[in-house]
């Protein structure tokens, strides 16, 4: 009798829990969905790709400017990092939030491991780079971006966060003209603890933003206020950078580049394609030695170039009058021009679907993101978001540099 009224009861519990549960959306699967910041309203919508249309929201706290996503290899979890120290972890499973980290007071980027087992997040304050367990989804570890120069000791903003290959991570130190080389004490150690393996100086001062090569051998940071990059070769890393010129045939008085958004070059096949904040071009580098080949003109002010998946195309976005919510869509082959597309204002990201039949835009001014038919660059859809920014699917677990 007692074993029947506990059974009883624990069906009545399970009942209750099921009717004032949240619903998980109606998806066709995680792949098929994209994370979208909504930045002022402190949420990640999530678009099926099939119905092309909201099927849910997951409510995050933290200033979402500038937030970005990372996953896990076995597609358990997705990680978002806020502006404003807060690393978020998101149940893929379940859709929903599923726990959050305080790390810093003001953050900038996170990457995660090779292996998955490690999020890192560059700090701006305090100024480190904080290491997170993925399993407990606690902070293992910081490494303070501690720096002496003129005679004082103090903490640099950490920027141009990457992993890289074997567990490492990549970053700048922004106020000490710096790129460091973290990895494992022991790589054969699960428990092991991250340390500093090179200091390297760079090729100019204020390195800001950097990216990886799609093999994982090169990292390049740009510089603020500078037409100049340093080049780091993490095969045969030395102690200075290598200097790259990305616009040495400026004309005398010319403004340098203003600020450089290193993942908006576009790496395809032998070339890579560099937008020059602030100028009506994109510089044309050798993606072999990284000499300067040449630039493509361009119909405005560039911020990101974006390559296609099949590397015949690159996509880009522009600010200014005239020119705001346009791409320009430029073929490889002979750097013209095949496609003026209008999205909308203030575009704010830009990706493709890993085999490159449809792209994405988020218009924020608008509240849009617009879908895009690669094929014949018209736009099949508008979707109403937001203030809609960072744009994420779940293919970036299985890409390096991120």
């Amino acid at each position: 009798m007692l074993q029947r009224a506990l059974l009883i009861s624990g069906l009545i519990f399970i009942s209750f829990q099921s009717a004032f549960a949240k619903p998980r959306p109606q998806i066709s699967g995680v792949g098929n969905v994209l994370f979208v910041v909504e930045r002022e309203d402190q949420s990640l919508a999530l678009v099926d790709m099939d119905k092309m249309s909201v099927t849910g929201r997951i409510k995050l706290s933290g200033n979402m400017h500038h937030a970005t996503m990372v996953f896990d290899p076995a597609l358990k979890y997705g990680y978002v990092a806020t502006r404003n120290g807060i690393l978020t972890r998101v149940n893929l499973e379940t859709l929903s939030e599923d726990g959050e980290l305080k790390t810093s007071d003001n953050s900038i980027g996170l990457a995660i491991s090779q292996d998955g087992k490690t999020i890192a997040v560059s700090e701006y304050q305090p100024g480190g780079i904080t290491f997170v367990d993925t399993a407990s989804f606690k902070v293992r570890q910081v490494i303070p971006a501690e720096v002496k120069k003129d005679g004082k000791t103090f903490r640099s903003r950490v920027t141009g966060l990457v992993d890289g290959p074997d567990n490492t991570f990549v970053a700048a130190l922004m106020d000490s003209d710096q790129i460091w080389i973290l990895g494992k004490k022991d790589p054969a150690d699960p428990a092991s603890n991250y340390e500093i393996k090179k200091r390297i100086k760079t090729a100019a001062p204020s390195p800001f933003d950097a990216l990886i090569t799609p093999e994982g051998r090169y990292y390049i940071t740009g510089h603020l206020n500078a037409d100049v990059a340093s080049l780091v070769d993490l095969w045969n890393p030395a102690d200075k950078a290598r200097r790259l010129e990305l616009d040495p045939h400026k004309k005398p008085g010319e403004l340098p580049v203003k600020m450089p958004h290193m993942e908006a070059w576009a790496v395809a096949g032998d070339k890579i394609y560099v937008p020059l904040t602030g100028k009506k071009k994109l510089a044309l580098l050798n993606s072999r030695d990284f000499s300067h080949i040449g630039s493509v003109k361009l119909i405005g002010n560039p911020v990101y170039a974006v390559v296609h998946p099949n590397h015949r195309e690159i996509w880009v976005t522009f600010s200014g009058e005239g020119v705001d919510g346009k791409i320009q869509v430029i073929n490889t082959t002979d750097n013209s021009t095949d496609k003026i597309i209008n999205v909308g204002k203030r575009v704010y990201h830009l990706s493709f679907t890993p085999r490159g039949n449809l792209a994405f835009a988020s218009s924020n001014l608008t509240n849009e993101l617009v879908v895009i038919n690669c094929l014949n660059h018209s736009i099949i859809k508008k979707v109403a978001l937001h203030s809609p920014s960072g744009i994420f699917g779940v293919w970036r677990a299985f890409e390096i540099g991120l």
